[in-house]
């Protein structure tokens, strides 16, 4: 039995809402499990989470929202490395 990821957290330097058109990038920190990690990001527009990303091994995200929303969300799911199933762990 491999271990978990048993925690994410993400951060980001501009806080919503941003204007339209502004580049934010987040950054993902996964905590337990086995690295290297494996993250895939996902928005939430006020409604529904969308998956944006397909997995990766880089733990940044940039993303420009094309309105002004303080409902929208950013979601980090990680996983670890012998894992190619579902996540682990995920934050917001």
């Amino acid at each position: 039995i491999r271990p978990m990821v048993s925690s994410v957290g993400v951060s980001s330097a501009l806080a919503a809402p941003q204007p339209p058109n502004t580049p934010i990038t987040f950054t993902a920190t996964a905590s337990g499990g086995q690295a290297p990690y494996q993250y895939r990001w996902a928005i939430f527009d006020g409604a529904t989470w969308v998956a944006v990303t397909n997995w990766v091994t880089g733990n940044t995200f940039t993303w420009t929202p094309s309105a002004s929303n303080a409902a929208y969300r950013v979601q980090a799911r990680a996983r670890s490395s012998g894992n190619s199933g579902n996540m682990e762990a995920a934050g917001t």
